[in-house]
């Protein structure tokens, strides 16, 4: 309830929109990016040209699935259509927020407008397999980011918080968090079977694996869930969490990554990186790695590594242009991610880049598979060679990528803004087939042959080979996220609920009522951990 006073009162209390700067006045790298069709929110914001009432609209369009920050002109033109025909619901104010984007991004183009081939398309003709020739790709960055000396983050008290700010940056536990009066399990009733050991460092990554299929390694709830405990945290919508070694965690566009203590609830440490941490953190060898983006704050962009038990800084690694907008993936002893324009891999103690890859624009979240990395920028698909460190092959969707990949048995699947679901060999880019689902804003999960998506409130279960629908199921209205496989079941945010499904039929076995909108869960050891709009982030068995 706080945040959405705060939302509510940040929202009356700014303008509705600031004065339209002049064209003159625009850096030139916005300047370029808008004459090549590729200017976006994020671009407008990182030079601070954006009113603060963009804070308040953004957040709200995110906790609906809906990527504000990444937009670009026919992003903004879209949603505004589809709130002219009653698809998407907009208050008066978010839609006079991005009609101000729009005209802000229109300025100077009848003056200067943009020759049309030079432009990525809003709705591109049939994907095609471009070859070499047809698309040369320098792997080269134009810039070579720094790994920075660590400088102690500011440990200010989080506005609007019950959790008391970290002491210094080496995460001294947090006094006196606020737990919620419920059952909390003794610590040997949470089992701890993922601990990592100096043999086995054992890993935990958005998505489950670094395929990003979804599939959980470890169960959730069996019957319907109980809660064990809910922990009051920072200001913000918060990412999905990993759990790895007794403890969750998960970051905030409040700008702060909190670590939990499963076993009790308890608070073990917050990290302050600045800015917005939009995607979910992955933590190996005894590391939680974790990246930010342009927010309303000091624009810093930055892969984090902090020590997952004390929540010390050991590296930051200095992105260009749009900050990290992925989750890391661990393959091969590095840490995998995008970082403005550039893929990179580094080795996970120093910080040292072993490569990098440059891309046509903000790279997502990468898939790995097979010795390939599968990323999406704009409205492309590309597979990079591990051991080569070159391009295999680039796919064009009909419009900007919106999810990143799901890699299973020789197949990529992800969804598009030309509202489809696209199947693609992993091995040659070829499309295999593509099913109209709708906007699609999460993964898909994929296994045993069938893909699982969601777009806004309906869940698709197709066939993995074919594309052919096998089920559907409307949550009437509900906004879902990304699916999770439980053995025979998926487990998914349903709006309020967190619902069990089973995963041949689609029939719900159980569900659970949260007091908001929830993230995508993570599953551990029959427990399931998710954040909520009511403030909570809860465990539930």
């Amino acid at each position: 309830m706080k945040v959405l006073l705060y939302l509510c009162f940040l929202f009356l209390a700014c303008p509705a929109y600031a004065s339209e700067p002049a064209v003159d006045t625009l850096p030139p790298e916005l300047v370029r990016l808008r004459d090549e069709g590729r200017l976006t929110v994020r671009a407008l914001w990182a030079w601070k040209l954006v009113p603060e009432s963009t804070t308040a609209t953004a957040m709200e369009l995110r906790a609906r699935g809906l990527d504000l920050i990444g937009a670009d002109r026919a992003q903004l033109a879209e949603w505004l259509g589809q709130a002219d025909e009653g698809s998407l619901a907009l208050s008066p104010g978010q839609r006079d927020v991005l009609s101000g984007l729009m005209a802000m991004m229109d300025s100077g183009q009848a003056a200067a407008t943009p020759d049309p081939a030079a432009a990525e398309p809003a709705q591109a003709p049939a994907p095609v397999l471009p070859t070499a020739a047809d698309e040369p790709v320098d792997a080269v960055p134009t810039a070579t980011p720094e790994v920075e000396p660590i400088v102690p983050p500011d440990a200010a008290p989080v506005a609007g918080s019950d959790v008391e700010p970290v002491a210094d940056p080496v995460g001294e536990p947090v006094a006196a968090p606020e737990v919620a009066p419920v059952a909390v399990p003794d610590a040997a009733s949470v089992t701890t079977s993922d601990l990592a050991s100096a043999e086995t460092p054992g890993m935990a990554l958005y998505r489950g694996v670094a395929a990003r299929t979804g599939v959980s390694a470890s169960p959730g709830p069996a019957g319907p869930p109980a809660e064990l405990w809910k922990l009051k945290v920072g200001d913000g919508p918060c990412t999905p969490a990993v759990v790895l070694g007794g403890v969750a965690c998960f970051g905030s566009v409040d700008g702060h990554l909190y670590s939990v203590d499963v076993a009790t609830g308890a608070l073990k440490w917050t990290f302050f990186a600045e800015d917005w941490i939009d995607q979910p953190p992955a933590m190996a060898t005894g590391t939680v790695f974790f990246g930010n983006i342009v927010g309303d704050k000091s624009g810093d962009r930055h892969l984090y590594a902090l020590d997952a038990a004390t929540g010390s800084e050991k590296w930051r690694f200095k992105s260009l242009y749009y900050g990290v907008n992925s989750s890391p993936a661990m393959v091969d002893g590095a840490v995998c991610f995008g970082a403005g324009k550039h893929v990179y891999t580094a080795d996970p103690q120093t910080g040292d880049v072993k490569w990098s890859f440059e891309a046509s624009d903000s790279v997502g979240t990468p898939a790995v598979a097979d010795g390939t990395v599968f990323f999406a920028h704009a409205n492309r698909l590309t597979a990079v060679d591990l051991g080569a460190e070159a391009e295999k092959w680039t796919f064009r969707a009909g419009a900007n990528i919106t999810t990143c990949p799901a890699v299973s048995d020789g197949l990529a699947v992800f969804g598009s803004d030309d509202a489809n679901i696209y199947g693609v060999d992993a091995l040659t880019g070829a499309e295999k087939w593509k099913f109209g689902t709708g906007l699609i804003y999460h993964p898909p999960a994929v296994h045993d042959g069938v893909v699982y998506a969601v777009s806004y409130d309906n869940l698709h279960a197709l066939d993995a080979a074919t594309g052919a629908e096998k089920w559907k199921v409307n949550m009437q209205r509900a906004s879902l996220k990304a699916p999770v496989i439980d053995g025979d079941a998926l487990i998914l945010a349903a709006g309020n609920f967190l619902v069990s499904l089973d995963r041949a039929s689609g029939q719900e076995r159980w569900r659970y009522e949260a007091g908001g909108e929830i993230t995508s869960p993570a599953l551990r050891d029959g427990v399931a951990y998710f954040w909520s709009e009511d403030g909570y982030f809860h465990a539930v068995r």
